[in-house]
């Protein structure tokens, strides 16, 4: 997270001359609307940065990078493996989301709402046997394309900070295509549609 507020004050910085409206960091707690993700992994918190750039008075195009970790655990009745009582997991995604928003004009308290591309990246961590029975952790990795429809409500507190909450809903899935040690090649979706809420701090650059 230091890492990631570092780069929020840089970009403010940088870009103090340039066209952005808007730069914003975030964390969102996406609920995925599959049953077996919800299970594994329960609540996802989704960090994001990004910025806004302005498209006439009411119109704004938006760039945010978002990234996921996170450790989950797997009930037996969703085992891709030899059976077991239950299996620790780890996730891991990065995602490009692009697009355009409606705003009202009043800078003072906000409301947007916005349509975009998700450009994304997901690897997930999962234990094998190998033909010794020793587990192991392969990692299985997709690429996908989503969509995705949001709101954001603005409150600024100076003249140039703001806080925020965005809620969003998405979709988007991964097909994940691997072989194991031992078989044949195995293909799972991974699906990473659902809902998502969350705060969000933003610097004001105009």
């Amino acid at each position: 997270m230091i890492p990631a507020i570092s780069l929020f004050f840089f970009l403010c910085g940088m870009m103090s001359d340039g066209p952005v409206d808007k730069v914003s960091i975030g964390t969102t707690f996406f609920s995925p609307q599959a049953h077996d993700m919800k299970d594994a992994y329960g609540l996802i918190p989704v960090f994001s940065i990004g910025v806004d750039l302005p498209v006439g008075s009411d119109k704004s195009a938006f760039l945010t990078v978002e990234g996921v970790h996170e450790s989950g655990t797997f009930r037996e009745d969703v085992v891709y493996y030899p059976p077991v009582d239950a299996y620790h997991t780890r996730l891991k995604a990065v995602s490009l989301v692009f697009g355009g928003r409606l705003r009202s004009v009043d800078r003072g308290r906000s409301l947007s709402i916005g349509v975009g591309v998700v450009l994304a990246w997901a690897g997930e961590a999962i234990p094998e046997a190998d033909a010794a029975g020793r587990i192991r952790y392969k990692n299985h990795t997709g690429r996908s394309v989503g969509a995705m429809a949001d709101g954001e409500f603005d409150y600024l507190v100076t003249s140039n900070l703001s806080l925020g909450v965005r809620a969003r809903f998405q979709l988007l899935s991964f097909g994940i295509r691997y072989r194991p040690e031992q078989g044949e090649w195995r293909h799972y979706v991974l699906d990473f549609s659902g809902a998502s809420v969350g705060p969000y701090l933003a610097y004001h650059l105009r």
